[in-house]
């Protein structure tokens, strides 16, 4: 595969990357692309439903759907229950949270071929009935209108979508330090990054610490919707093929 990948790259005028860190992977670790061919042109998304999330549309109803009590802490973790996501990981942080904050709530949205093996690993820490396992939702904006906390334990990551769309709606972020992760989250002012050899107990920490920190009132944060909007990637797009049609005719 990489060295399909390596042919592609000297055939390709130009390679797209999601982040610079992936930038950096293409052209120097792996050397799949000669050098200057890699622009970095971050995702595009619709985060206009989380920015009204933000502004408290919709707040209060996911808390009574998983019959939240007025005192819970929502811890929640978006994504595939795949291994890359280390799901696991997020638990037994969550146990250990437990212990210090017992008043937290860890939410798991999303589904895979792991979801019953952390049900029953759950079950096996005794926290089962602090853990909501949603499966795959698509109203993720209204989700996150009610989470205190978001998180993500993925041992390696290209461009945190789940992070990025909570940001967006204002939600504080704790986050292993892995792939894309960083660049996503530069500037983000609520996002905290643990180094990825971090043990469950030293991220619980992060995670305690994060819902225990005094916040001004949640809204929605302008400079991620702007970096991350679908007009600023067609933009981006578009230059791309400018510089390379002029090139061309060049």
């Amino acid at each position: 595969m990489a060295a399909v990948e390596r042919l592609l790259g000297k055939l390709t005028h130009r390679v797209l990357a999601v982040s610079e860190e992936v930038a950096r992977d293409l052209d120097g670790a792996f050397r799949v692309v000669p050098p200057g061919k890699v622009t970095v042109v971050p995702l595009g998304l619709d985060l206009a439903p989380f920015a009204r999330a933000g502004a408290g549309e919709g707040r209060g109803a996911f808390r009574a759907e998983i019959g939240a009590g007025p005192g819970d802490l929502l811890v929640g973790i978006v994504g595939r229950v795949v291994p890359v996501k280390d799901h696991a990981f997020f638990l037994d942080a969550g146990a250990e949270l437990l212990r210090q904050v017992p008043n937290a709530l860890l939410v798991v949205v999303g589904s895979g071929p792991l979801e019953e093996e952390m049900r029953a690993k759950a079950r096996a820490l005794r926290i089962d009935g602090r853990c909501r396992f949603l499966g795959w939702r698509r109203d993720t904006a209204r989700i996150c209108a009610d989470l205190d906390l978001a998180t993500l334990t993925s041992r390696n990551e290209g461009t945190p979508v789940a992070l990025i769309e909570a940001a967006a709606a204002g939600v504080p972020v704790v986050a292993r330090s892995v792939g894309g992760v960083p660049s996503a989250l530069a500037g983000v002012p609520d996002a905290v990054l643990v180094p990825p050899t971090a043990s469950p107990p030293e991220f619980a920490a992060a995670l305690s610490a994060a819902l225990r920190a005094p916040r001004d009132p949640r809204k929605p944060n302008d400079a991620v919707v702007a970096r991350y909007s679908a007009a600023r990637l067609c933009d981006d797009v578009e230059r791309v093929y400018r510089e390379e049609m002029a090139r061309a005719a060049r």
